[in-house]
């Protein structure tokens, strides 16, 4: 991974360069951390189970191991800077062992992964005996992440000891039955890298069941390098060193399968025709990963996980004559249900602001959400590959109204969307009136479809599934966004109160560069005006308020110049300590938030947020 001070290396660069994501990556760089924010601590130090890459001194070679939580959890954040390491949670006879006992400052990597909630999170450093000093972190997109639930009766289950597990079998290519059914049938696996003078890594590769293909005997895999945040710290690591490991889990039986080797990046234009008539998907490159030693344990772990749902962002597979029928069945299927989807009608679009519009679309069925989740939707036809996406674009937006049952849900969704110079989707769905819009959809040059809905930002909870009902986390909410992160907490504003949580006091400060870039400002009038626990101020940061004043005593939202501080939040919600904080926005704005947040002593599990920049 690239040093914080220099954002990224020249592998990073090059393969951004490549790829076309310089400018989006240069945007992202502002996540890259030398300490671990109070979110992530919290995610690092909850989770029973973690994954963490570690090099063999003398070769070089690199290993990527698991650990699971043996009475108490393999990670504990102590600091913004320190993780303590529960070293038996990895199993005794790990090669991390070895590459770490006698290497002072031993370079390490962690991934600490919520499988259930898609939530990742990177960490790179050093290993001082048990300590782990933090030399970068940063969080990453739910992007690929097959959603997995651990179940009870193995969380709660013994650990398996060092004498129950049984021995790792090592070989030099895959040569184990249950091994190579495990990798043909993987929708997940873990990757670590290492460059010199710079350290480890660790990464999560997801995708449709079978999308890893077995090459040469054995000797070798291929799987398509899908886009995420467009930073590529994994493949431009690759560009430089091809040292690498893999780790493979069977969710369903606790095997562990872990591949150490080199690998190569390669490009599917630069293949030869045979090369890339054989890939499984329509990434514009690949990883190319030539085995060296392969570690499989069976009943590595007592923990088992139940496969919920597979990635909306999966890429769909061409079936492979290789892959056994078994394969190629799951890989049709795949492909068909991700075709589908459930198909939307846009049938009405709302100017919400100069930049912004609310697009309607409704379903044939009800679907349940709650304010602040968001949609995942998939765009095809003429209209579409017009603008250069052949296979279809995949894109997701926060749903900006609430459900009408908040248990039924409900047939209309609506998304508000912030035009984007450049954006393919934006410009394409801003650029439509409702009738030019049904148009193409009723001769099929536009198929818009709902692949899922998910998300985590949202401050009501549905306890309906265990016989509950719907219930709220906090009764005082402070809302921070910035931009077009507004969406969220207007969808929470708007269902907290059709949900009859009227008690519920909430304090929402919003940054805009300018005050003509509210979106949804009449509304949010009308709803502060009459609602006397709804408390808005909008900060505006690049123009002159004065002409604005002369309205002061009319407006119910408060409007100021600058930016969104510690003092600002003293002022407004000095009761913050005692506030459930939800947080959305653009990545700068999150990061100066949550320093000021820090900073007034808000416990971490009180700050929420997710990302969008995937």
């Amino acid at each position: 991974m690239a040093n914080v001070a220099s954002a990224f290396h020249a592998g990073e660069l090059a393969v951004q360069a490549r790829a076309g994501t310089l400018g989006v990556a240069s945007e992202l760089s502002s996540a890259l951390s030398s300490a671990l924010s109070p979110a992530a601590g919290v995610l690092i130090s909850s989770l029973p189970y973690a994954f963490i890459t570690s090099v063999e001194p003398g070769t070089r070679r690199v290993w990527t191991s698991p650990a699971f939580a043996t009475g108490e959890n393999p990670l504990r954040a102590i600091s913004s800077t320190q993780i303590e390491l529960n070293r038996p949670a990895i199993p005794a006879d790990d090669p991390f062992h070895a590459n770490t006992s006698s290497t002072p400052h031993a370079p390490v990597s962690l991934l600490a992964i919520d499988l259930l909630r898609r939530q990742r999170y990177r960490t790179n450093g050093t290993l001082h005996g048990s300590h782990i000093a933090v030399t970068e972190a940063f969080p990453n997109c739910p992007k690929y992440i097959q959603r997995r639930e651990l179940q009870p009766h193995s969380a709660f289950s013994p650990p398996v000891s060092s004498a129950e597990q049984s021995k790792a079998a090592e070989s030099d290519r895959l040569d184990d039955e249950a091994a190579l059914k495990l990798v043909a049938n993987s929708d997940t696996f873990f990757i670590g890298s290492f460059l010199e003078g710079v350290g480890a890594d660790t990464n999560h590769r997801g995708g449709a069941r079978g999308f890893v293909r077995v090459l040469s005997d054995g000797r070798a895999l291929r799987w398509g390098e899908y886009r995420g945040n467009g930073m590529f710290q994994t493949s431009g690591n690759l560009a430089l060193s091809p040292r690498a490991a893999l780790l493979f889990l069977d969710f369903e039986r606790g095997d562990v399968l872990q591949i150490s080797g080199s690998a190569s990046v390669e490009w599917t234009a630069e293949l030869d025709p045979l090369e890339r008539a054989a890939m499984l998907d329509d990434a514009d490159h690949s990883i190319l990963f030539r085995i060296e030693r392969v570690r499989f344990t069976r009943g590595a772990t007592q923990f088992r996980w139940h496969l919920l749902d597979a990635s909306p962002y999966n890429p769909a597979l061409r079936p492979f004559a290789s892959h056994d029928a078994n394969v190629q069945q799951q890989q049709q299927q795949q492909q068909h249900c991700q075709q589908r989807g459930v198909l939307l009608r846009l049938v009405k679009i709302v100017q919400e602001s100069d930049t912004v519009r609310t697009f309607r679309f409704v379903a044939p069925t009800r679907q349940r959400f709650l304010p602040g989740q968001y949609a995942t939707l998939l765009f095809e036809g003429a209209a579409v590959s017009s603008r250069g996406e052949n296979g279809g674009v995949v894109r997701t937006w926060t749903i900006s109204e609430t459900a009408q049952s908040p248990v039924l849900g409900d047939d209309t969704l609506e998304v508000s969307i912030k035009r984007k110079d450049g954006g393919k989707m934006s410009t394409l769905l801003h650029s439509l009136t409702v009738a030019s819009a049904q148009a193409l959809q009723a001769s099929g040059e536009l198929r818009i479809a709902l692949l899922g809905i998910d998300g985590e930002l949202t401050p009501v909870v549905d306890d309906s599934n265990i016989g509950g009902g719907i219930r709220v986390k906090a009764d005082k909410l402070l809302l921070l966004s910035g931009g077009i992160g507004i969406t969220p907490f207007v969808a929470m504003i708007r269902g907290l109160r059709a949900f009859g949580f009227h008690g519920v006091d909430v304090v929402a400060l919003h940054s805009e560069q300018r005050a003509n870039d509210l979106p949804f400002r009449a509304e949010l009038e009308r709803r502060a005006r009459d609602d006397s626990r709804l408390h808005f101020w909008q900060f505006v940061t690049r123009e002159c308020i004065a002409p604005l004043e002369a309205d002061a005593n009319k407006s119910a939202i408060g409007v100021r110049e600058g930016r969104i501080d510690v003092s600002a939040i003293q002022t407004l919600a000095p009761d913050v300590r005692e506030r459930e904080v939800f947080l959305c926005g653009p990545d700068g704005f999150l990061v100066s938030i949550t320093h000021a947040l820090e900073s007034l002593g808000l416990d971490a599990q009180k700050i929420h947020t997710e990302r969008f920049d995937f």
